[in-house]
C-alpha cells in the first residue's frame, strides 16, 4: 500500500505477507500484458531486455504459450483469479518459482547465447517459447530427477515446444528442426568414446570430466528424453492419447503435491522402460 504526506511529497510503502518470508523486487522493468480467455499474464523484464524482446515478439509468443499449454496441458494452478505477474528476476537468485499468482525467471533464459541455443527451438522466439512453457513443466509440476539419467523437466518442456511448433509450421518444419535434430544428437552419444566407457572417465582430470558429462546431460535431457516420449505417443496411438496422459500426469502433480517420476509416466502410458529404448 502507497502512502503520500503532503506537502512534502515523501512517500512510504506499507508492505504485508501472509507467510514467514517477503520479497521485494525493484528494476527498471517493462510490462507487457496479454491475455487469453483463460489467462491473463502481466509479462515483467528488464528495459535493457527490450531489443530481445521485441525480435522475439514477446506478446504473440506468450500468448500462443498460454493458449497451447492451457489447451492441452491443463490451466495454471498457481494463477489466482485466472491472473499471474511473470518477472524476470536476476541470475544471482538462481532458477525459479511460482505460487500465490506469480512466477519469476532468471534473467539467464533471455541471452542471447541461450535464446542461440538450438537443443530448445529452433529460433530466438521458439527457445523464449520453450522457457515460457516451463511454467507448467518444472514450476507448474515438478520432477524428480535423478530416477533416471534422461529424466527432467527440459524433455516435457522441448516436448511440448516441438507440439507447439508442428501446430504452428507444420509437421516438415517441426520433424527437421526438432525430431532429425534429437536423433542426430542421440547417435553422436551414442558413438560417444565417454558415453560406452564411462569407466575411463575416472582417468582425466576433472574439468574435462564435467565438460563432457554436462555435454551427455545435455543430450539425454533435451534429446533422448523426448524421443522417448514421441515414441511413447506412437505406442499409445498417437498425440492425442499422449496428451491425455500429460493432462492427467499434471492433474495427479496438483492433486498429491510430490514431483512426477519417469515410473509414474511408464505406468501412465502403461509402457515398460524396455518399449521405450531408442
Amino acid at each position: 500500500m502507497l502512502q503520500e504526506t503532503a506537502p512534502t511529497g515523501e512517500k512510504s510503502w506499507q508492505l504485508q505477507a501472509k507467510g514467514p518470508m517477503l520479497y521485494l523486487y525493484a528494476a527498471d522493468y517493462e510490462r507487457v500484458d496479454v491475455s487469453i480467455p483463460e489467462l491473463t499474464i502481466e509479462f515483467y523484464f528488464s528495459r535493457k531486455h527490450r531489443e530481445i524482446m521485441e525480435r522475439v515478439g514477446i506478446a504473440d509468443t506468450l500468448r500462443q504459450v498460454a493458449q497451447y499449454a492451457t489447451n492441452t496441458i491443463g490451466p495454471l494452478r498457481f494463477a489466482q483469479d485466472g491472473k499471474l505477474k511473470l518477472m524476470q528476476v536476476s541470475a544471482y537468485l538462481g532458477g525459479g518459482y511460482a505460487g500465490d499468482g506469480m512466477s519469476v525467471m532468471g534473467e539467464s533464459s533471455f541471452v542471447e547465447e541461450g535464446l542461440r541455443d538450438p537443443l530448445r527451438g529452433a529460433s530466438g522466439q521458439e527457445v523464449m517459447a520453450h522457457e515460457i512453457l516451463h511454467q507448467w513443466w518444472g514450476l507448474g509440476l515438478m520432477f524428480a530427477e535423478g530416477t533416471d539419467p534422461e529424466w527432467s523437466a527440459e524433455g516435457f518442456t522441448v516436448y511440448s515446444t516441438y507440439r507447439l511448433m508442428k501446430e504452428k509450421y507444420g509437421e516438415d518444419y517441426a520433424r527437421k528442426f526438432y525430431v532429425e535434430m534429437w536423433r542426430a544428437e542421440a547417435e553422436k552419444l551414442e558413438r560417444d568414446f565417454y558415453h560406452r566407457h564411462p569407466e575411463y572417465l575416472d582417468k582425466l582430470p576433472q574439468q574435462y570430466v564435467d565438460t563432457i558429462r554436462s555435454h551427455q546431460y545435455s543430450t539425454m535431457t533435451y534429446c533422448v528424453m523426448p524421443l522417448k516420449i514421441l515414441k511413447a505417443a506412437e505406442l499409445l496411438g498417437g498425440e492425442e492419447k499422449m496428451d491425455e496422459v500429460m493432462r492427467g500426469l499434471f492433474e495427479k502433480g496438483h492433486e498429491s503435491m510430490q514431483p512426477l517420476t519417469y515410473d509414474a509416466f511408464l505406468e501412465a502410458c502403461d509402457l515398460k522402460k524396455e518399449q521405450l529404448a531408442l
